[in-house]
């Protein structure tokens, strides 16, 4: 990743991982106290994170506030751990971090519990400890890290910790907060790599914000949902050069308010938002942001669209023949899509099972089933129920020809040339039960497929996805959609 994306998706991504309540703050010290007796004289940074007033429930609904993907199994995961450790008594998690442990993943991680011996028991069996890497009871804190390490917390190294990461741990009472600070030798020596940056032009941009850098903090405090973030240089020249990095890089919506953007003073560059709707709509406005959550929606797409290829292969290994387009009753009405026929291959037997399969789609109890739509149908913007993935449809398609659902043996023209289905855009969006696809008659009817995008995910016979750009010609995409046209056509790349 790039320098700058870095340091920008550092300052905000503390913003995502940290939540609240109302809940009351860990008992004893917090974190920057407890943190001051684990420094060394190497150490560089510190993290410290309150379980009895983070709420993972929050962070899921900033990720959703922002238009960012959730998977609901790790966020699931994650909850579950949040719930196991706070069962354990533990309220308090403490990281610090030395160049070396850094590198090597082996921070010293302090646990803070009213009951010590069933953290660690917890800690034990769900995380069993490597080689070279203690686990021990100290005081009311679970210590984990290498077992020097831990042995030489015995001595009084808080003296010794660097001036700065001291002053502004002292300096905070937030409960969750990160603070860094990197000696400048020990940047001086940072520096000579950033010098063999293959890209001589960007390694010396970004050289003075390096040898200039003094400290970073970002910090959450609660009740009022405060987040701050702060970087300080030695000079305001190279303040003011990082701050000008940073706005070029964000590229924020020209609508997003003044107040809720970065701003240098002197020195320093700091940040500072209150509530989770502030911190939800700079993540709305970024443009790194907006890259990275419609890359994240395009790759879920293209996962959706492999879970139903793989489906209707499914159904085909079990029928011999892929489904119809639609379920039709006995005098030629269309019933059902082929959405419902592939139930059973997705994991969704029960509700296949619900479906009376003698009526239409908008029969009074189908249209009971509509907002049971499953995941995998889903895409952002369509109202509930409805889905944007549908076969393309033409006289000589996969789903489109007339007659008898299509066998692997009548795509002569291959599987893996032969497109049969695609992402239409928000507006033509169906309800997923209903017997309609995407009707490809003229060359309007693909560019309303391109109508806001400049490349689209079609799916292929083969069961692979693949992003076609707008350059697509429509004489192109009727060849590569008929199934036995005898053409060798190539689409045009991305």
């Amino acid at each position: 990743m790039r320098f700058r994306h870095w340091v920008i998706g550092g300052l905000l991504a503390f913003g995502w991982i940290i939540g609240s309540t109302n809940a009351m703050r860990a008992h004893g010290q917090t974190g920057p106290a407890r943190a001051e007796k684990l420094l060394t004289g190497s150490s560089i940074g510190v993290a410290w994170l309150n379980l009895e007033t983070s709420d993972v429930k929050a962070l899921e609904e900033l990720f959703k506030l922002a238009g960012l993907p959730t998977d609901d199994m790790q966020w699931k995961s994650i909850v579950e751990f949040r719930t196991k450790l706070r069962e354990s008594q533990a309220t308090e998690v403490v990281v610090v971090g030395e160049f070396a442990s850094l590198i090597q993943g082996r921070p010293l991680i302090s646990i803070a519990s009213k009951n010590p011996s069933v953290t660690k028991a917890y800690l034990d069996d769900e995380f069993p400890t490597k080689d070279g890497v203690a686990k021990v009871i100290s005081g009311e804190a679970v210590l984990i890290g290498p077992a020097e390490r831990i042995s030489a917390l015995a001595e009084d190294k808080s003296a010794k910790a660097d001036s700065k990461l001291l002053s502004k741990l002292r300096e905070s009472t937030s409960d969750h907060g990160m603070i860094l600070s990197i000696p400048k030798q020990s940047r001086e020596m940072l520096s000579v790599f950033l010098l063999n940056n293959p890209n001589p032009d960007e390694a010396k941009q970004y050289l003075p914000m390096l040898t200039g850098f003094d400290s970073l903090q970002v910090t959450f405090g609660e009740p009022r949902k405060t987040l701050h973030a702060e970087i300080e240089f030695e000079t305001a020249n190279v303040a003011k050069q990082f701050y000008q990095m940073m706005m070029d890089s964000a590229k924020f919506d020209a609508s997003l308010p003044k107040q809720y953007q970065p701003r240098a003073e002197e020195t320093a560059v700091r940040w500072d938002l209150e509530g989770l709707s502030q911190i939800g709509q700079v993540l709305q406005a970024t443009g790194g942001i907006r890259i990275a959550r419609e890359q994240a929606k395009a790759m879920q797409s293209m996962n959706n669209m492999k879970q139903l290829a793989l489906a209707l292969h499914n159904f085909y290994s079990a029928f011999d023949t892929f489904p119809p387009q639609s379920l039709t009753s006995k005098d030629g009405k269309k019933l059902l899509s082929w959405r419902v026929l592939i139930l059973p291959f997705i994991e969704q037997q029960a509700l296949y099972d619900q479906f009376h399969l003698d009526e239409p789609w908008d029969s009074p109890h189908n249209r009971t089933l509509i907002d049971k739509i499953p995941q995998v149908f889903v895409t952002p913007g369509p109202e509930v129920g409805k889905t944007t993935y549908q076969t393309l449809l033409t006289p000589d398609s996969t789903f489109g020809r007339p007659g008898k659902p299509v066998k692997f043996p009548d795509i002569t023209d291959g599987t893996s040339g032969t497109i049969w289905m695609v992402e239409v855009d928000v507006a033509d969006a169906i309800e997923w039960t209903k017997p309609e696809d995407y009707q490809v008659t003229d060359k309007v009817s693909l560019e309303r497929i391109y109508k806001q995008r400049d490349a689209v995910p079609f799916g292929y016979a083969d069961g692979s996805v693949r992003t076609i750009p707008k350059s697509l010609t429509f004489d192109t995409l009727k060849k590569l959609l008929s199934i036995n046209g005898g053409e060798v056509i190539e689409a045009p790349n991305p």
